[in-house]
């Protein structure tokens, strides 16, 4: 079964980072690495997510910002996948399974992302990223600048991309 590294890069969200954590603790697809950067928190975080030490695999830098705490992640990940978790963002129970599932038909696909439902206060707005699913060749430009609105929290890539 392969492996799902999760990286939740963090700053200051002691009050936040549990929730995400227990989103991925409740995962259907149980074979994750789930990696919490502390990216220099000056609040309680570290204290927070003691109680899931053992069960996470933290590391406290000093502030670098997220792009670096996110880096440090993926130099600590193990899995054959790399997904990103945002300590303010929450995943579906089978967000992992359906992504990994995603991958097994196709070995050349090198990255999947999953549907995003914002919270905007009273209203939430589903944005489905169906759109480049099935493109190849170099869709950077257009996924990530013009049309499309993935997020990192919605993003998983295999390893070796």
């Amino acid at each position: 079964m392969e492996e799902v590294s999760v990286i939740i890069p963090c700053y200051n969200r002691a009050d936040l980072v549990l929730e995400a954590v227990e989103s991925v603790l409740r995962q259907s697809y149980k074979n994750c690495q789930i990696i919490v950067v502390d990216d220099g928190s000056t609040d309680n975080t570290k204290e927070a997510l003691a109680p899931y030490f053992g069960r996470i695999d933290y590391v406290y830098q000093e502030n670098k910002g997220v792009s670096a705490a996110r880096n440090q992640g993926i130099r600590m990940s193990r899995g054959d996948y790399i997904a990103f978790l945002d300590a303010d963002d929450l995943w579906e129970p089978e967000k992992i399974e359906k992504q990994v599932c995603q991958f097994r038909p196709d070995p050349e696909l090198g990255a999947s992302h999953s549907e995003v439902l914002f919270n905007e206060g009273p209203e939430q707005v589903a944005l489905k990223n169906s759109n480049f699913l099935h493109q190849s060749g170099n869709i950077l430009k257009p996924l990530l600048l013009l049309q499309s609105r993935v997020i990192l929290s919605s993003l998983m890539i295999k390893r070796e991309c």
